[in-house]
């Protein structure tokens, strides 16, 4: 990995928390228990799938990789539903907000040259 890829997983990171937490704020929907900020979409969820889409596109990686970082991301998210922080919901839509960002920051990236 060189240096354009960590500084584009870097800068989509920090970007994709900032979305997220604007996301939070307009849909102002609670956590199961309640928390200092809002549950949708899970911030974890959004982040965990991004890292983890992101070295699926970027890296050649070996299938026991693929799998180990697969267990990582669900593991990570369950984590989230079993101490009651997020609904499945909102896992999901976190999830699925990860897996796009990182698609789209891939695509931009390259057709860019960031």
């Amino acid at each position: 990995m060189n240096d354009h890829y960590v500084l584009t997983l870097f800068i989509g990171l920090i970007s994709l928390q900032l979305l997220t937490k604007i996301i939070k704020s307009s849909i102002k929907q609670e956590r199961p228990i309640q928390g200092k900020t809002y549950g949708m979409p899970s911030t974890k969820a959004a982040s965990l799938s991004f890292i983890v889409t992101y070295f699926f596109l970027t890296i050649q990686l070996q299938p026991s990789s693929k799998i180990i970082l697969v267990a990582g991301l669900v593991l990570g998210v369950a984590s989230k539903y079993y101490v009651k922080e997020h609904t499945v919901e909102q896992l999901a839509v976190g999830t699925a907000i990860g897996w796009m960002y990182a698609h789209l920051v891939t695509i931009y990236t390259d057709a860019h040259k960031i």
